[in-house]
């Protein structure tokens, strides 16, 4: 599936157990190419999400529901969390194994007229303390 320029919209993502689906997304704005979670909707996408040929865009997780991302996605887009959980379950990532982390979500608040002090959630199995995340970059405020 392609989706190049608008949203594509839907409350679950999946694909069929013998096929390898790919969606490519893009827009040439910048904006949210694709929506999953309109009707608190979960499930799981083993499949590749990557760019098309028109930009970048955005994947974007609404609702209530989970979803679940277990393919080597290639996108380089935004991706928005606005509603409940968002799995990412493919990779390594910082001496875990694929699994073991888990981004739980974010919370902030304004600071000054410009700058926001945000805090990040991450479950981790086995339990490490001390980790240092690095540089998040592309963060992209909605609302």
């Amino acid at each position: 599936m392609t989706i190049n320029g608008g949203t594509f919209e839907t409350d679950r993502l999946i694909n069929h157990t013998a096929v390898t689906a790919t969606v490519s997304i893009s827009d040439p704005t910048g904006g949210v190419a694709l929506t999953v979670g309109t009707a608190n909707g979960s499930s799981t996408f083993d499949g590749l999400i990557q760019d098309g040929g028109g930009g970048a865009g955005n994947l974007e997780k609404v609702g209530t529901g989970t979803f679940t991302l277990t393919g080597a996605n290639t996108y380089t887009g935004g991706t928005i969390i606005d509603g409940g959980t968002l799995l990412v379950n493919n990779a390594s990532w910082k001496g875990f194994a694929a699994g073991e982390c888990l981004f739980l979500g974010a919370s902030g608040s304004k600071r000054g007229s410009d700058d926001w002090e945000i805090t990040f959630r991450f479950a981790a199995t086995p339990n490490k303390t001390g980790l240092t995340v690095g540089d998040i970059v592309d963060i992209n405020k909605k609302g």
